[in-house]
């Protein structure tokens, strides 16, 4: 009886395995059919199975996961690229625009680079720029890394001219607000690797240069925009600002002609500020600032008239005489 039993199972399941799809598919002379491959679990994991369509489904959304891993890392490397270059140009270069914008007095004392006709872009990649801008540096005598480089005196000067803020398309006022910023931060001219008369001069020419474009702001206004768009007061001001800047210029200046050439446009522009007071509401406390202003310039005018030799007593008389007329 019990033979007969196991007979009977052996007999069930070859029945059941001859009725399966896997043989049936085993028997196709070309492997297994695309609606046999619907069918077909492949094991996952303990307890759990995945279709063929979602296995191609985790293939794609693998690749598109690598893909944006690569984006990313070319993007991360082309970051550097550019992080690299702008430091190297923040450093070490001054644009061509701005060389012409500066005195001479300051252009005269910037660092000449030898770019070897090299146009540094962004294309390529971090090692390679690194290996370009090491051998300018090299070939320019200065510390072939980069960091070491910017170190030096040379690139302080040209960093502090970069970090100033000049923009290629300044108006007049903004150029004359980094003039004025950028003489004001020449006093660290030790660190800048700058002799003291260097740095005096160059202070003097940029304070002189920031007057003049105020005066070109004032000069380029049509007498109807005068009349209505700017109060009378802004006139006096502008005016008695020009005229500050260019007596610090004289102070600041080591050249005796400039100083006089400077202390005179000052009084110049003083006077420009007085016309300008007019009828209009301008205070008479920020008057006696202006008045301020110029007696210091008559006595700055008086020693230098002196110093060059004129006598005394007609100097005195001219100075006298001017001061009253004010």
């Amino acid at each position: 009886m019990k033979k007969n039993l196991r007979r009977s199972l052996v007999v069930a399941a070859m029945a059941s395995f001859i009725a399966s799809p896997y043989l049936k598919a085993s028997s196709h002379k070309e492997g297994i059919s695309d609606e046999d491959l619907a069918h077909i679990r492949l094991r996952a994991g303990v307890g759990s199975t995945i279709t063929q369509q979602e296995l191609r489904e985790q293939q794609q959304e693998q690749y598109r996961r690598d893909m944006h891993r690569v984006v990313a890392e070319a993007a991360q490397d082309r970051a550097a690229v550019a992080q690299h270059v702008f430091a190297f140009k923040h450093n070490f270069l001054i644009p061509s625009w701005l060389r012409e914008q500066l005195p001479q007095e300051v252009s005269s004392q910037l660092l000449s680079f030898d770019m070897r006709g090299i146009k540094l872009t962004h294309e390529g990649t971090l090692e390679g720029k690194q290996a370009l801008t090491s051998a300018l540096l090299r070939v320019n005598g200065l510390e072939e890394d980069l960091e070491a480089a910017t170190e030096q005196p040379a690139s302080h000067f040209v960093r502090l001219i970069n970090e100033t803020g000049f923009q290629k398309d300044d108006s007049p006022l903004k150029l004359a607000k980094n003039f004025g910023a950028l003489a004001m931060r020449l006093d660290r001219h030790e660190a800048l690797g700058l002799e003291a008369e260097a740095a005096q001069n160059m202070m003097g020419a940029l304070y002189h240069a920031a007057s003049q474009e105020i005066k070109l702001f004032v000069d380029a206004i049509s007498a109807v925009e005068r009349e209505s768009v700017y109060a009378p007061d802004v006139f006096m001001d502008l005016f008695a600002s020009a005229g500050q800047l260019s007596r610090w210029a004289a102070h600041r200046t080591t050249d005796p002609q400039k100083k006089m050439t400077y202390v005179v446009d000052a009084l110049k522009s003083f006077e420009r500020a007085r016309d300008s007071k007019g009828a209009s509401g301008v205070s008479e406390h920020f008057f006696a600032k202006v008045q301020e202003e110029v007696t210091l310039s008559y006595d700055l005018f008086e020693v230098l008239m002196l110093e060059a030799g004129l006598p005394a007593g007609p100097v005195k008389t001219f100075i006298n005489g001017r001061r009253a007329a004010f």
